[in-house]
């Protein structure tokens, strides 16, 4: 592989010769904002608690809970229509 590709386009291309699904889900996760991203990356990959998660982006658990929301709900949206295609 080229030595320009950063970290997350060669996970992206892994991901996406083994399971177009994952191809699909990381399109989507890289689609959010950073804020979204960032909230979502802690909770769900790192599995960090909401008051882990506030903590280590210093915003308050509220607004953690608000991204998580909102960015569940863009990424629910956007693998639906992938799939709908």
């Amino acid at each position: 592989m080229p030595d320009d590709l950063g970290h997350a386009a060669v996970a992206t291309r892994v991901e996406a010769s083994v399971d177009p699904d994952a191809s699909a889900a990381m399109s989507a996760l890289g689609n959010l904002t950073t804020a979204h991203r960032a909230v979502v990356v802690c909770r769900v990959l790192l599995e960090l608690s909401t008051a882990e998660t506030a903590a280590v982006l210093a915003i308050s658990e509220g607004t953690v809970k608000s991204r998580l929301a909102r960015a569940l709900t863009a990424l629910r949206t956007a693998l639906t229509e992938e799939n709908e295609s």
